[in-house]
């Protein structure tokens, strides 16, 4: 990245420094989605609801001494959070 950083400008001749810009950028197109992981990922998101709707039953149904958010919140969180990962992944 900074090839003569250590050198004085003075020792650069002209055509190294012409050399050490970027003279043109090619774009390529966006790589199509793998239709298998976005059918993995909307299958994970349904079993993901059926938990936090499990969970949300389970809990008042057997008095456990905790709300259900503590389980559904972070699983909600970090699924939403891979999701996007994966949908503005470059």
């Amino acid at each position: 990245m900074f090839p003569y950083f250590n050198k004085s400008n003075s020792q650069i001749s002209n055509q190294d420094y012409n050399h050490s810009f970027i003279k043109e950028i090619n774009i390529q197109e966006d790589i199509p989605r793998n239709k298998r992981t976005v059918r993995l990922m909307i299958i994970c998101w349904v079993l993901i609801i059926v938990k936090c709707l499990f969970i949300a039953w389970v809990i008042p149904r057997y008095k456990i001494p905790f709300s259900a958010w503590w389980i559904t919140a972070p699983t909600l969180v970090f699924a939403a959070w891979v999701t996007a990962v994966y949908i503005w992944k470059e």
